[in-house]
């Protein structure tokens, strides 16, 4: 919420009887002020309650398979031995998706979300077609709505493989590419050492015109070696005529190999390096989802899933392949107890939490994050993505972004000025 001054002062000084009786409804409506009697950490735990078992939507991950075409340097799936060439046959297909309309038969969602993963899940399209046309069938049959996403490398992209995905109604498109043609192609190449980016950008460019605007996610994952490079990469996809057809997203490459401990930034750095970074794309007119609001990780929801070529069912998207993780199977109505932590992870509140007041916002911090610092996902940390600075820039960004749109809807814009 934007306020002005004098709201300000009043708020600052508790002079609640003020405050225009139309602007105090609304800040209790918006629950910026709670009454006293409100047990705050009861409301949060009946909210956190509330999210990890929704039943509107039934989300599902899909990895097609292990298999991946390109030898990015900071890849944690291949120095964990992740990577291999197994494949999801068209029985296994079968299954999934048999096993995701038993899910959806019990719980009754008005959603499905199908989001298709790898390695490089364009290397095994059929498997993901397969499934998505089951149940598109049983969706049309119990009127629920479906949806689809794409997470891929971008190099085996063709215009006939987004048309047959549309048919499944295909809401995002994620492509990481991590700047210029020299930068990209030495961070992401095919794995006889070739360049990808021109073959990635060539694809992009004959897909994002049968597509809705911003549906394409150009995602950086940056560290020291690219951090420089973000404004020239911004320079080419307005010169390639992309500014207003993308969105774009930033990612921080994590892991303990050589690599990733040499380049990547501290988790002190982290809030900064990201905030300058959204700031320059922001003020050139580049788009990207800021809103700042608690977001429960899907790793700690029932209804959401990961599903491996074999069938094997994960909760987080960082540990598939890493057999400690799994949690279950399509072929099996139970689950091991591993289940059970990832639910009930924030139960009861660890005391650390309980005076935090952004404890709604961070959730007892990344899981990926937790295991990367501590070797345990459920430790709860302080720091990383869900940082109280981490909220500060983001809170900023939000507002600037804000204070843009409204002036342009009043023909006031020009430029963002320099300074916050």
């Amino acid at each position: 919420m934007l306020i002005d001054i004098d709201l300000k002062n009043h708020l600052e000084k508790g002079n609640i009887s003020a405050i225009p009786a139309d602007i105090l409804n609304n800040l209790i409506e918006e629950e910026f002020l709670v009454y006293q009697d409100l047990d705050e950490l009861k409301y949060y735990q009946y909210l956190l309650n509330k999210a990890t078992y929704a039943s509107d939507t039934l989300s599902s991950v899909i990895l097609t398979t292990y298999d991946y075409n390109l030898a990015c340097i900071y890849c944690y799936e291949r120095q964990e031995n992740v990577i291999k060439p197994i494949y999801m046959s068209i029985e296994t297909a079968k299954d999934v998706a048999e096993y995701i309309e038993r899910r959806a038969k019990t719980i009754r969602p008005k959603r499905l979300s199908i989001a298709l993963y790898g390695g490089e899940p364009l290397l095994n399209i059929d498997a993901g077609i397969t499934i998505l046309e089951r149940l598109k069938k049983y969706c049309s049959e119990n009127n629920v709505k479906i949806g689809n996403g794409l997470i891929t490398n971008g190099t085996l992209i063709t215009r006939e493989i987004i048309e047959r995905l549309q048919e499944y109604n295909l809401a995002s498109i994620q492509v990481s590419i991590d700047g210029t043609k020299e930068i990209h192609d030495k961070r992401r190449p095919f794995r006889d050492g070739r360049g990808s980016f021109d073959i990635i950008m060539k694809n992009i460019s004959e897909i994002v015109d049968v597509l809705p605007p911003k549906t394409i996610v150009i995602r950086v994952n940056i560290d020291k070696m690219n951090y420089n490079n973000f404004p020239l990469f911004l320079d080419y996809l307005e010169d390639v005529g992309l500014k207003y057809k993308i969105k774009l997203g930033i990612g921080i490459p994590r892991g303990v190999f050589p690599y990733c401990t040499k380049m990547q930034f501290s988790e002190y750095e982290i809030a900064d390096r990201v905030f300058n970074l959204w700031k320059t794309a922001i003020k050139r007119g580049f788009t990207y989802h800021i809103e700042p609001q608690p977001a429960l990780c899907s790793a700690l929801q029932e209804n959401s899933q990961i599903i491996d070529p074999k069938g094997d069912i994960y909760k987080c998207w960082a540990f598939v392949g890493l057999k400690q993780y799994i949690v279950g199977s399509i072929y099996s109505n139970k689950y091991k107890p591993i289940y059970y932590a990832f639910l009930t992870k924030m139960q009861p509140i660890p005391v650390k939490c309980r005076n935090c007041n952004i404890l709604p916002y961070c959730n007892g911090g990344c899981l990926y994050e937790a295991y990367y610092m501590t070797k345990d996902p459920f430790n709860i940390i302080c720091g990383g993505t869900f940082s109280r600075d981490s909220l500060e820039k983001i809170v900023k960004l939000y507002v600037i972004e804000r204070y843009r749109k409204i002036l342009k809807e009043k023909g006031l814009w020009r430029k963002l000025v320099e300074d916050d």
